[in-house]
């Protein structure tokens, strides 16, 4: 599974810590990648940044919980 989302400033990090819904702890962290997306089209020129992380490991029908 992928999670993406945009913030409008970039930050130093791409980071999901996730782990089983009813677990004590978020026992997992996932790294991924930023990039620039400039909105041309629109009369503000926006930028964007736009993130993604893969999560992994994730089972089939299982609960998870994120931040």
């Amino acid at each position: 599974m992928t999670i993406t989302w945009l913030t409008m400033a970039p930050s130093e990090e791409t980071i999901v810590e996730y782990g089983e819904k009813d677990a004590p702890i978020l026992d997992s962290k996932v790294y991924g990648t930023m990039k620039l997306f400039k909105d041309y089209c629109g009369s503000e020129h926006r930028k964007m940044y736009v993130h993604r992380v893969k999560l992994q490991k994730l089972q089939p029908g299982g609960s998870y919980s994120k931040c």
